[in-house]
C-alpha cells in the first residue's frame, strides 16, 4: 500500500463550516483507516473565476494501492464542502487538484 494526502478543507467557499467529523467517518469506511494531521493553511487562486482564497486545511493520510478510491473520495469531499477543487498528494509527491 501506499499514502495519499487529502487535503480537506474545514470551511467552504462561502466560509461556512465543513462536517469534517463527518468525512472521517467516511474516509474509515472507505480506507479502513486514516491518520489525521495538524492543520494548516493553504492558498490558491481559482483558474475560472481569479478569486484568490485562503484554506484551513486538515490533512488525511490514507494508505491504498486504489487511486481511484482516493480520486472518488476527494470528488467526494469537493462537492460537500462546495469546492471548486480539492488538493490530493500522491505517494511519488506528484499532486493532483481533483474536481467535484
Amino acid at each position: 500500500m501506499h499514502a495519499w494526502f487529502i487535503y480537506v478543507p474545514t470551511t467552504d467557499n462561502g466560509d461556512r463550516a465543513v462536517d469534517v467529523a463527518c468525512l472521517k467517518i467516511d474516509a474509515l469506511e472507505v480506507f479502513r483507516g486514516l491518520t489525521v494531521h495538524p492543520r494548516v493553511t493553504g492558498f490558491w487562486t481559482s483558474p475560472d473565476t481569479g478569486a484568490r482564497y485562503v484554506d484551513t486545511l486538515e490533512p488525511f493520510e490514507v494508505a491504498t494501492d486504489d487511486p481511484e478510491a482516493v480520486r472518488a473520495f476527494a470528488r467526494a469531499v469537493a462537492r460537500r464542502a462546495a469546492q471548486e477543487a480539492v488538493y490530493v498528494r500522491g505517494p511519488d509527491g506528484s499532486v493532483e487538484l481533483v474536481t467535484p
